[in-house]
């Protein structure tokens, strides 16, 4: 992989797992080019000194003047990565900018093209749904892809699973993952990985080698609802990650939209979210509606020549 010095300074910032993202942001926002960090000590000393954490700056020049050990580190944390997007690139997904705490590195295997994919809709559900859901699920996501929308999920089993499939039989899915994008969790959807890779898009904001670990899943949250257009809650009992996922588009301005559920908890995020102002959708043309999509294509093979007439 070949980065240019900039890159290559955030990357290696990033890899250093002890050192608390708002270090690392402000740091990098205090030098006149990322880069900057391998050149000038005294740069760094006077930010950390100002935030009151001079022992953090040894630890950062001590690693950065080493060549040998900041190309370490460079290599662990890119290992399994096709490439890397850094706060400071060009292409640095516009989704991402105004969130809180927006990722210093997007690491990804597959296409990075879909990042700039203009149609993207979140789909999340849990990993315990019920059969027709599923089928539902996976029915919406190929409509919405079939039309061009990029479908952006995680990699659980269950709702997430559902809407992969769907959306690979379609067109395009970005994939977030919550450890580095060489771990996979549970190691049973190792083949899903290889399908999505065939034409889609895996990203973690974490360096390689990173396991997933469950905070991280509430961070990875944030990120799916960001890069959507809009969230889908297909499922998702009282403890569902699903509700993060919902709160965090909430907050974004997205709209939010679920599937509706009898009685049971399977879908019980679902009805909270429904309750608080939630839209409900039962098929991909509600879901086109809310968020402005056009599906005209299929809308028009499913009419009747009468109906198509009037």
């Amino acid at each position: 992989m070949n980065l240019n010095d900039d890159e290559r300074a955030v990357v290696f910032l990033d890899s250093f797992s002890k050192l608390e993202y708002v270090y690392k942001m402000g740091l990098l926002k205090s030098l006149p080019r990322p880069s900057a960090i391998f050149h000038d000590n005294r740069l760094i000393e006077r930010y950390f000194k100002s935030v009151g954490k001079e022992l953090y700056a040894a630890a950062v020049i001590g690693a950065a003047k080493n060549a040998e050990v900041a190309d370490d580190c460079v290599k662990a944390a890119t290992a399994k990565a096709d490439g890397v997007i850094t706060y400071f690139s060009v292409g640095y997904p516009s989704a991402f900018k105004n969130i809180p705490e927006p990722p210093l590195v997007v690491y990804y295997r597959g296409n990075a093209k879909l990042l700039e994919s203009a149609k993207k809709f979140s789909i999340v559900g849990s990993r315990k749904m019920l059969g027709e859901y599923l089928a539902k699920t996976e029915e919406v996501a190929f409509e919405l892809s079939k039309a061009g929308v990029t479908i952006v999920t995680g990699i659980a089993v269950g709702g997430d699973k559902a809407a992969i499939t769907g959306g690979i039989k379609g067109g395009n899915v970005i994939s977030v993952f919550a450890g580095g994008v060489d771990g996979l969790h549970p190691a049973s959807q190792a083949n899903l990985v290889g399908k999505i890779l065939e034409k889609g898009l895996i990203i973690s904001e974490k360096p390689c080698g990173t396991p997933s670990l469950g905070y991280m899943y509430i961070m990875r949250n944030r990120l799916i609802a960001a890069l959507g257009d809009g969230t889908l809650v297909v499922g998702g009992d009282e403890k569902s990650g699903t509700r993060y996922t919902a709160e965090f588009a909430i907050e974004y301005g997205k709209d939010v939209c679920c599937f509706p559920y009898g009685f049971g908890e399977a879908g019980r995020t679902c009805k909270t979210l429904i309750n608080s102002g939630a839209t409900i959708v039962e098929n991909a043309y509600d879901v086109a509606k809310l968020s402005g999509y056009k599906l005209e294509e299929q809308a028009a093979s499913a009419l009747t020549e009468e109906e198509q007439t009037v």
